[in-house]
């Protein structure tokens, strides 16, 4: 791949991890306000908060930016992975995908009123959708 691609997506992917930072650094804010310690700036002084929320920054974006040639190998691969395969395959896959996340929305509305099992949405999409692409791999065979 192109140097310069790779250097932008070097910088694009620390960029992100910046934002995963700030991100974190918002919900360990609210998980302690959650459970009655208040914020940040309640327990530390102000510097000190300001220093936490730039660690988290840094750190998350340095990971991110040493993580993302891996990433980007990986995805080069993935899309090689992709090519060989027949469009028939790949349009049915998609189709898949579509019905299975159809059925995990109408299911995630039948148990809606339960706050326990809504936390648990997201996975239950992840598990239909997958079961429902995969499912579909083995007739094809």
């Amino acid at each position: 791949m192109n140097k310069k691609i790779l250097s932008a997506i070097k910088v694009a992917s620390s960029i992100i991890g910046g934002l995963l930072g700030l991100g974190l650094y918002v919900l360990l804010n609210e998980l302690l306000n959650v459970l009655g310690y208040g914020n940040f700036s309640d327990i530390v002084p102000v510097w000190a908060n300001a220093m936490i929320l730039i660690v988290m920054i840094i750190a998350f974006g340095i990971i991110l930016y040493f993580i993302s040639p891996k990433l980007t190998k990986w995805i080069v691969n993935l899309e090689k992975a992709l090519k060989e395969l027949p469009d028939k395959d790949l349009f049915m896959g998609a189709i898949g995908l579509v019905i299975g996340l159809i059925i995990a929305y109408l299911f995630k509305r039948t148990i809606e009123h339960d706050r326990c099992i809504l936390d648990y949405s997201a996975i239950i999409y992840y598990i239909i959708c997958y079961f429902r692409l995969h499912g579909h791999s083995n007739f094809t065979k």
